[in-house]
């Protein structure tokens, strides 16, 4: 009998513990909040002759019931690129209006935009949940491709986030090409 309850304890502790990095690996694995599961593409674009570039391409949905709170964006798999700032640009009511992204824009910063001069860092922007608000969080990014470089790549922008106590990394699903000339 002692022993059929130690195994029965022992089986219980190995479901919790296997119940826990099953959904320890899930959350890490996964984009968390931000993931919308959007369809993959790809950016091609010239840079200016600086080699800099805007883009403002993705869009950032808060799926979780608290704010999501932007720790760091970088560039995955970056070849020949770097940022030179990333921002958050937030259209007011703009699920409504249909105007929501700064674009993509040869040069940087975008001198055009009335928007881009009330933007702040990325870099600790609180993302609300999107069961609260009709704005549109646009993710900019102003990129400088390397002197020496005539193409630049990056397999996506990497949002590195938290929700709570938990941490997530959101991977975007477009991949981004600049080059010096025009795109083929």
């Amino acid at each position: 009998m002692w022993t059929q309850l130690v195994s029965l304890r022992a089986l219980r502790l190995a479901v919790v513990l296997g119940m826990s990095l099953v959904a320890g690996c899930s959350a890490s694995a996964s984009g968390g909040p931000l993931d919308q599961g959007n369809d993959s593409g790809a950016l091609c674009a010239p840079v200016a002759s600086d080699g800099s570039i805007t883009v403002g391409i993705e869009t950032l949905v808060n799926s979780a019931r608290e704010s999501a709170v932007i720790d760091s964006v970088g560039l995955a798999d970056a070849r020949g690129l770097s940022i030179i700032e990333s921002r958050v640009v937030v259209f007011e009511g703009a699920s409504d209006t249909g105007s929501t992204l700064i674009g993509v824009r040869s040069g940087y910063p975008p001198h055009d935009r009335k928007e881009w001069t009330q933007s702040p860092l990325a870099s600790g922007f609180e993302i609300p949940p999107e069961a609260v608000t009709n704005d549109v969080v646009n993710l900019v990014l102003g990129l400088r491709m390397d002197a020496d470089a005539d193409r630049a790549t990056a397999s996506a922008i990497e949002v590195r986030y938290a929700v709570g106590r938990a941490r997530y990394t959101y991977f975007t699903t477009n991949s981004i090409e600049l080059l010096r000339g025009p795109c083929r």
